[in-house]
């Protein structure tokens, strides 16, 4: 399953964990980022917010842990993802002033 999720962020450009339990979720943000070099675009990490949870959302809360722990550059792009930075930083950070990015 991890696998196809994989394949799924290639081709749709997000990763839906809905469904997943934390260690799950977080195996398939681990091989996301152990293979982000396939990655030509920004992944949408889709964590949920946890409604359905009294405590929140634990998927969420260990995925952000793992994305910092591993040192990947993410933007929170709303309560229930995070946009997970695949190519160089010079060209995410240009991109987001408006500058050319040569990498698309």
């Amino acid at each position: 399953p991890h696998l196809a999720a994989l394949h799924a962020a290639q081709r749709t450009g997000a990763l839906d964990l809905h469904g997943l339990d934390p260690a799950e979720a977080t195996r398939a943000v681990a091989l996301l980022l152990d293979h982000r070099d396939l990655l030509t675009d920004d992944v949408l990490v889709i964590t949920g917010r946890g409604k359905h949870s009294q405590k929140g959302s634990v998927v969420k809360s260990e995925v952000h842990a793992l994305l910092e722990r591993r040192g990947a550059v993410f933007v929170e792009e709303n309560e229930g993802a995070v946009r997970l930075q695949t190519r160089p930083v010079e060209l995410w950070h240009d991109a987001r002033r408006g500058g050319q990015d040569v990498a698309s």
